[in-house]
This record gives C-alpha cells, structure tokens and sequence, in this order.
C-alpha cells in the first residue's frame, strides 16, 4: 500500500499532496530558487518520494544524480527534533536513501543537501507520509517513560507472537521508540517462531530467527533495516535458539529428537557440524523428553565462552568456542550450589554474563509462583553462586524472559508470555515500560543508529 506519494520530474519543490490522492506529478516550475548554483535541477532529477512495498514505515526516495557531490544527506523534522540521513558523496547514477525511525500514520517534510565545490545546497521536497500498521500486528502499549531515568539508546528491537498461543506464530519482529511506538516490522508467517532477534556481533545488520517446530529445518534471515539486503541462512534439525559468533557464524542446537540435543556449528560456507552433545552428558542424571531443550545459547565476548541453558531441567552449562566442557550451574546435582540456597532459578531464560562478570537471569521462583531476575557472583573456587542482587515482579511469564544490565546500570527485562518489557533501577523502580498483553514478547536489544544496520555484510 503506497499513501502520500509524491513524485517530482526535478528537483524544485511543488503543492503538497493531499493525503490519499495518490501519485502526483508535480509542475518543475520553481516557487523558489533553492541555496547556491547550478540550481539543483542540474545536480538532480527525477526524484520520487515513496514508502516501501514491503513496509508501510519506511519511506523511501529516489533520484538520477546527474553531478557527483562531495557529500549529500536527507533530512526531515520529527517530534520538533531535526533528523538527517548518514552524510555521504554521491557519484552521477541512480541514488536511493531511506528515512529510517517514523512511525505509522506520520507525515514529514523532507529536505535535500548537496556540498558541491565546498558550497551547500538545499532543495524542499515535499511531504510523505507513512502508512498503516498491518491489521494483525497490534500497538505496542507504553505504561511508564521516565526520561532523566531510562536508557539512552532512542529504538529497541524485539518480537511479538500475533497467533492464539505463544510459540505458535505468526511473529513479528518489530522496532519500537523511547514512546512506544513501532517505527520498523518484518512478519515471520506460518507456524514459524520469532522469539530470538538480535543485532549482529559484527554491526551493519539484524539477525532474525525463523524456527519451525524442533526437528524441522529453520532458517536464520539477515537482513538490513532499509531491506537492500536479506540472506537467508538455512539450519538443519534446528530446535529454536542460536547466536552470531563475531564472524558471522551460527550456533544453534541441533534436535536430533526429543532427547537428542547437540550445539552445532554452520560456517560462512554453509557446512555443520557438532562441537558439543547434551545428551550423553544429561543421561547420568535424567533421560526425560525435552531434558536436553534449550531456551538460549548465548556466547559471552569477554569470557570466550557458550551458556546452553536447559529450561526443562533448570540447568546450564557452560562450554569453551569449540564445546569443550567447563561447569554446570542449577538443578543438575554436581552444579554450582546457591548462596542462599532459596536463590536457585528454575525454568530460567537467558543468563547471561554481565561486564563485571555477574551472571544475571530471569527465572521463576522455585515453586513457580512469582518471576524473579537474579544476579550472581560466581564463586569458581568453591563452585557457589551467591546472590548479589534480585528483585520480584507480579507480572509472571510462564513461557521465555531475559534480564541484562544496560549501560546506564539499570536492567532491561523481558517477560515473555506476560508480554512486558520493563527498564529497572536496582531498587525496583519502573522507568520504562511498554509491551503487548497477551502476546508472547521475545529478546531485546536497545539500538543507538538505525542507520548503522543498514551497511551489511
């Protein structure tokens, strides 16, 4: 759905377009001579102002640069606060850019600049105007913005399950502002799962993972956020957790069966292969179904190490880059012991390291009846977990959760199936809050540049 296309046969600005009406085009007449020479008809020509096929959020312009500049940008007001397009040079051909961060139903002025010979100028190009969320993707819900509190970083990306059950699809991932609001979504269709989004290790894109079901073959997309390029990275046997390495690779857990769960590895070319398998190890203990089932796999930059976190058995291991074994942390009898004791997680999700070496989770309590995020010191000498800090909220989650220490010192929790995301003090206090109830909400990640994932790789 195409609304408030303009399109302009050179570059003077023209009337506006009258919402709904459609393509225009628009009388090359100038009302006005734009800053500097040659007038910008002949820097460039045949502009089109546009919003993406593919995304209603996502405005789009192109144009013939018909003179190489030495920089050129885009830049519109939104919320009273000026935003531009990375500054670039531009050689003569065919240019495209992308107005990345509005939301639905926005219309915004969008100006032109061009340096030519150390001289700016700059050219109105009229309005455009954002479309309509899909119907089946609902509004995020903002409860609490503290501004002199919350995090920084403007976007935050995560996903939503839209289908009747968690788990079952159809998902979204979606990318929300500091109001809630979602400026960026890509739909996961059929009974594929989007639980797991991530910005890449190595920067210039996002990672979205497409499972299908445990046993079936799932796929991983790439892709950046003006969509110019998706790749699609195809994982056999995949169960539903994976993560980058910093070159690109993938971990993931393979799901030979229901009790047969291995951490394999798929290089740049396409090859798998098995590094680590839970199964041998987890029989001395229990040959139950979904034993093995892991929530996350998470590899810690700083360690050099993998967490394979079992939700069924409320265990993790931690294992080196090429799966050799090094500890077992919660239920698993000969796993680090808990400091207090009534501190031990269960059917936790995510844990992390942080970057003072902590490992944080979020985790039901014990008799599963409150949801916790806890961080512990990890006592390698006497293999203890003491409990550094923790805190409780009524919202209970089922199903998924992650908890992680953001820059700014507060946490960034998730709940999933509760369908909140809440920024924390260490006391307790909701700074931040938003989220979808009733719908599964998966991992997020605060992001500071859009326009940093769109270089690719």
């Amino acid at each position: 759905m195409m609304l408030g296309v303009w399109v302009v046969a050179c570059t003077w600005p023209g009337p506006a377009v009258p919402e709904g009406q459609g393509t225009t085009v628009v009388d090359p007449t100038p009302d006005a001579p734009a800053t500097g020479t040659p007038p910008p008809e002949e820097i460039t020509a045949d502009i089109v102002l546009d919003v993406h096929s593919d995304m209603t959020t996502l405005p789009v312009v192109s144009w013939q640069q018909l003179v190489a500049v030495d920089e050129s940008w885009l830049s519109w007001d939104f919320d009273g606060v000026i935003h531009t397009s990375p500054i670039t040079p531009r050689d003569i051909g065919p240019a495209t850019e992308v107005l990345l961060g509005l939301p639905a139903e926005t219309t915004v002025q969008v100006t032109m600049h061009g340096i030519l010979d150390g001289v700016e100028r700059t050219w109105a190009l009229g309005p455009v105007r954002t479309g309509r969320l899909p119907t089946d993707l609902p509004a995020a819900v903002l409860a609490v913005a503290d501004p002199a509190l919350h995090r920084t970083e403007p976007w935050l990306l995560t996903s939503v399950d839209v289908g009747p059950a968690p788990f079952f699809g159809p998902s979204y991932t979606v990318i929300v502002d500091l109001e809630g609001r979602i400026v960026w979504y890509r739909k996961t269709g059929g009974n594929r799962l989007t639980w797991q989004p991530q910005v890449s290790r190595r920067g210039g894109y996002i990672l979205i993972d497409e499972s299908d079901d445990f046993r079936r073959a799932g796929f991983v997309s790439k892709l950046t956020v003006d969509l110019t390029r998706q790749q699609a990275v195809e994982l056999p046997s995949w169960g539903s957790a994976f993560d980058e390495l910093d070159d690109g690779s993938i971990l993931y857990d393979e799901a030979e069966n229901v009790v047969e769960f291995h951490l394999a590895h798929m290089d740049l070319d396409g090859n798998s292969s098995r590094l680590w398998s839970c199964f041998p190890w987890m029989n001395d203990y229990t040959d139950e179904t979904w034993g093995c089932a892991v929530s996350s796999i998470r590899v810690d930059p700083i360690r050099n190490t993998i967490l394979w976190s079992m939700f069924k058995t409320s265990t993790v291991v931690e294992l080196g880059l090429d799966g050799t074994f090094l500890a077992e942390y919660g239920r698993y009898p000969q796993g680090y012991s808990f400091d207090p004791p009534a501190s031990g997680f269960e059917r936790q999700h995510f844990p992390v390291f942080t970057a003072s070496d902590q490992l944080l989770v979020s985790t039901q309590s014990l008799d599963g009846t409150a949801q916790w995020a806890r961080e512990y010191q990890v006592d390698e000498d006497d293999h203890v977990l003491r409990q550094i800090w923790a805190i409780e909220t009524t919202r209970f989650a089922e199903y998924a959760g992650q908890a992680q220490r953001l820059a700014n010192g507060n946490v960034l929790w998730e709940l999933g199936s509760a369908g909140s995301i809440l920024e924390m003090t260490d006391d307790g206090t909701v700074v931040w809050e938003a989220g979808w109830n009733g719908h599964l909400v998966g991992h997020v990640t605060p992001i500071a540049d859009l326009y940093a994932l769109t270089t690719g790789w």
